[in-house]
């Protein structure tokens, strides 16, 4: 999708907005998320193209049914440098089309994995992407040496007890231990009663309405922002209020966290998108480059003990797609440079990489895997949002936004302009020396 709306022209140098989409999906759904950035574009007269991911959205290379054929000619295909590859064939089409001359600076955008990309993109390809914006971008996830498994879902449950009980007193953390215990054994007519599931009982609805509650769960902790209007005060004390009941059990607390669900909970299309292209990708890249160390303890967070390791990652993935993590889920940090390795003598990035804003929530879980906590270089700078939550910084401006928010994205947007002015000079034309 190409947006030339505000583009001032090749006369003016305008820049050039690109968006490098992941496992969001569906570029036309996707963009509402980036308000900022087309705030920006309109502002900094900008041209604004958002790039599809292979294997997402409607850029399935081999239709619906054949794309994930687990096949080194199918499913295989998909890989972050192939897609990369892709952007930069894209972005040298635009640039032919609209800007032959590449006098145009060129910057690359996205959020979660869009926004680790756009970082690869300006650390691969400096060539092509004269500076990146990478919001929410977890290049420190993976098993790096020293990685902490449990701290993505610590940092959701704190997110949990600081809204809901260090703020309203509501014991959250207890709840939601009671709620998950509570689907355990739990009888398929006793799930259809308290969830009011759109199916019939069957064996096995008690973990499919986990899957619900646990995603509700890990959402909530996730987005919300800005955390005034967040949902967890409220859920946790629908909960507090089932659990005094006179006939309370833990599946009635676990059913009040999803009472603002509309109508029947219906299953059936839970295990359906589980099903879907862009579920599929995000989970083979999950197997195979992404590789996230994501477990829980349930001590220093409310989930029910989840271990993780490479090899138990492995044995799954290769039962589901006959692949395992790439290099024991280190190929990532080492191809790119990045991820604090014992062995890597370029794994600061700052020895070697610059012109990329790294922008954070401070209660965004995926923060835990953030690049550092304070500016790697002049042209490296970190930003960590007070009450800011997953890719909030990337959304349009709205009236409830916080002073921390407005003043982060008025920052991202001063350091931008500079180094698009910086740009400009670098790709001016020069004149010739006429003997």
């Amino acid at each position: 999708m190409v947006n030339t709306t505000f583009w001032g022209g090749v006369d003016l140098q305008a820049p050039m907005f690109f968006f490098t989409g992941a496992e969001g999906g569906d570029i036309t759904r996707v963009v509402g998320a980036y308000g900022h950035v087309l705030e920006m574009a309109e502002r900094m007269q900008g041209l604004v193209v958002m790039m599809e991911s292979r294997f997402f959205g409607i850029s399935l290379p081999f239709g619906r049914q054949d794309s994930y054929k687990s096949a080194v000619d199918r499913v295989g295909l998909l890989s972050v440098e192939q897609v990369l590859l892709d952007y930069v064939e894209i972005i040298t089409a635009i640039h032919v089309e609209f800007d032959p001359g590449w006098q145009c600076p060129s910057i690359a955008f996205g959020g979660s994995l869009a926004g680790t990309q756009a970082a690869m993109m300006r650390f691969k390809y400096p060539n092509i992407i004269d500076m990146s914006f990478a919001s929410s971008a977890p290049l420190h996830g993976f098993p790096t040496p020293g990685f902490k498994a449990a701290a993505w879902r610590k940092r959701v449950t704190d997110t949990w007890v600081e809204l809901a009980t260090k703020q309203h007193g509501c014991p959250v953390f207890g709840l939601v231990q009671r709620a998950f215990a509570g689907f355990e054994n739990a009888d398929p007519d006793a799930v259809k009663e308290v969830f009011n599931t759109c199916e019939a009982p069957y064996h096995g609805n008690n973990w499919d309405a986990r899957d619900e509650f646990w995603a509700q769960i890990e959402s909530q902790g996730t987005y919300g922002y800005p955390w005034s209007t967040s949902a967890i005060p409220q859920l946790c004390e629908l909960a507090l209020y089932a659990s005094e009941l006179p006939t309370a059990k833990d599946l009635d607390i676990a059913a009040a966290f999803l009472q603002d669900s509309i109508g029947c909970l219906n299953l059936t299309a839970s295990r359906e998108r589980e099903n879907s292209p862009d579920s599929k990708g995000w989970d083979f890249l999950a197997c195979t480059e992404i590789v996230h160390p994501i477990g829980a303890n349930n001590d220093t967070d409310f989930f029910p003990p989840s271990p993780w390791s490479v090899e138990a990652t492995a044995e799954e993935c290769r039962g589901k797609w006959n692949a395992t993590p790439r290099d024991a889920g280190l190929w990532i940090p080492k191809t790119f440079g990045f991820g604090a390795l014992n062995e890597s003598p370029h794994g600061d990035l700052s020895s070697w990489a610059s012109h990329v804003i790294f922008s954070y929530g401070e209660l965004d879980p995926w923060a835990v895997f953030r690049v550092g906590s304070k500016n790697l270089s002049q042209t490296l700078p970190v930003m960590l949002i007070p009450g800011g939550s997953h890719c909030a910084d990337m959304a349009g401006r709205r009236d409830d936004d916080t002073q921390a928010m407005f003043e982060a994205r008025q920052l991202q947007e001063d350091i931008l302009r500079q180094w698009v002015k910086d740009a400009k000079k670098r790709l001016a034309p020069q004149a010739k020396l006429v003997v």
